[in-house]
């Protein structure tokens, strides 16, 4: 009988630390490039909780493009990038428990011809 027991509750602390040690936060990371597959430096990314749309984290992309974003908590999440003369996009995502890094590859931001207008330099001598 003590024997029974001793196993048993050998089994019990075996299964709590292995379920302990389950991954409770996710590094999110990805690249940004345009439509001719140019990477883009300093993007704004930004996550944001669902619904309510509170920020959560954000960072910007370095010289190839890359980002990421850590520690993220399991939920789901809006992730928001923004670029200048580019249009905002917006995805919804899950972050899980399964993996420690959620790669969401490349992500491809377009071009927005309403923001790329003339510019007009005037220069007065006094």
């Amino acid at each position: 009988m003590y024997f029974k027991i001793k196993t048993f509750l050998l089994f019990l602390f075996t299964v709590s630390t292995v379920f302990s040690q389950q991954n409770t936060t996710t590094t999110l990371s990805g690249k940004i490039i345009d439509t001719n597959k140019n990477e883009l430096p300093y993007v704004n990314v930004t996550l944001h909780s669902v619904p309510s749309n509170d920020f959560i984290s954000g960072t910007i992309t370095d010289d190839n493009g890359a980002f990421s974003i850590t520690p993220v908590k399991k939920g789901t999440y809006k992730i928001k990038f923004t670029y200048i003369g580019f249009k905002t996009k917006e995805e919804t995502i899950y972050i899980g428990e399964v993996s420690d890094f959620l790669d969401l590859g490349k992500i491809t931001l377009e071009e927005d011809i309403s923001q790329l207008q003339e510019v007009e330099v005037t220069y007065k001598k006094d």
